[in-house]
């Protein structure tokens, strides 16, 4: 078998994504020891006599530690949400709803099975170029607005964002917050121990072990990876966009149209609107930091800070005939920019085909 198959067949494997957060719990191990011990005891305390510094240090190194630990533990409970199932619109008057059999919008010239249940549509909703909503052959439901189907967990996963390989888990609408508050606290940690040694370097040059030297290097290591990751992920907050959104838009490969089916009031069609890549296809972005802040992290600016439970889980709707019944909170706002735009298309009758409601 060529290297490159055994390679992949190896990074496929289950268990694989526990070997890399199982090196990243050992490394952090390491570094505790190493800096609570061989750093600020063995040479602030015994070495400099600084008692202060030392336990300061080591409670500070400790507290950060079970903290980010913490934080983790619950992005990996709690998960990234797992959108219900949403059955087929109505979205075209006496006409019984169908579903197609293996393809992935609901339409199908065919074959396709009858389903009675359906439920009343939105006012916006995404769709191809015919109007007709998205489907999961997988889950066998509608996939709604910044939801994507997730094969490592085997579910939709509502504003799915990527899929972490250093903490293995996937990161969506109900653990974004916390992933970084992760990021945050793992930063704060990192450079905590990059400033304590760093400025101790012309003192320690006869009075250090090849541990602290190895510890300044991981923290320094770890602080130019996390520190980044967090500052971007804390730009695309502020524009109300996931990292997958920013790769769709920035690869050209992987960049797509964009169908929307708008409900217009004053003649009671809907109209299939499309945006092409180059249009730049920014959604959701409200024009307004704070807003999408606070839809990516809450209400309460104190909780943006402190991970807890009882504001991290996503509370979705019970089934019902009406939409937002339904679906919760994973309902997306589109913003006032461009729903205005759909119905400016709609006017120079810029749409691709209409539904009578």
């Amino acid at each position: 078998m060529p290297l490159v198959a055994r390679i992949t067949r190896f990074t496929h494997h289950p268990n694989f994504r526990y070997l890399v957060p199982s090196l990243v719990i050992v490394l952090q191990c390491y570094g505790v020891w190493a800096f609570s011990h061989q750093f600020c005891y063995l040479r602030l305390y015994e070495k400099f006599h600084d008692k202060a510094a030392c336990i300061g240090l080591i409670i500070a190194n400790l507290f950060l530690t079970f903290l980010v630990w913490y934080i983790w533990a619950l992005i990996v409970i709690i998960g990234p949400g797992q959108q219900p199932h949403v059955p087929p619109f109505s979205i075209l008057p006496d006409v019984v709803t169908a579903i197609p059999a293996t393809n992935t919008s609901l339409a199908s010239a065919n074959s396709v099975r009858i389903d009675e249940s359906s439920i009343s549509p939105p006012y916006i909703y995404p769709c191809d170029d015919r109007g007709y909503p998205i489907w999961c052959t997988t889950c066998q439901s509608l996939k709604m607005s910044r939801t994507h189907h997730s094969n490592k967990l085997g579910y939709c996963v509502p504003r799915f964002d990527h899929y972490c390989v250093w903490i293995g888990s996937v990161i969506g609408r109900s653990n974004h917050r916390m992933f970084v508050q992760f990021t945050f606290y793992l930063m704060i940690s990192s450079l905590i121990m990059v400033i304590s040694i760093g400025s101790q370097m012309k003192k320690l040059k006869h009075h250090t072990s090849g541990n602290v030297y190895a510890v300044f290097i991981l923290a320094c290591c770890a602080l130019f990876m996390v520190g980044p990751l967090f500052l971007t992920h804390v730009y695309y907050m502020c524009c109300n966009r996931t990292s997958i959104e920013v790769i769709e838009v920035k690869n050209k490969k992987k960049a797509s149209r964009k169908c929307f089916c708008i409900y217009n009031p004053f003649d009671g069609y809907r109209y299939v609107v499309q945006f092409l890549p180059g249009e730049g296809q920014d959604f959701w972005n409200k024009n307004n930091a704070i807003i999408n802040l606070k839809e990516f992290l809450g209400d309460n600016y104190f909780f943006w800070f402190f991970p807890t439970v009882l504001h991290s889980k996503s509370r979705y709707g019970k089934p019902s005939d009406n939409f937002y019944d339904l679906i919760g909170e994973c309902d997306e706002t589109l913003s006032d920019q461009y729903r205005q735009c759909m119905f400016d298309k709609i006017e120079k009758k810029e749409y691709l085909t209409r539904l009578r409601a």
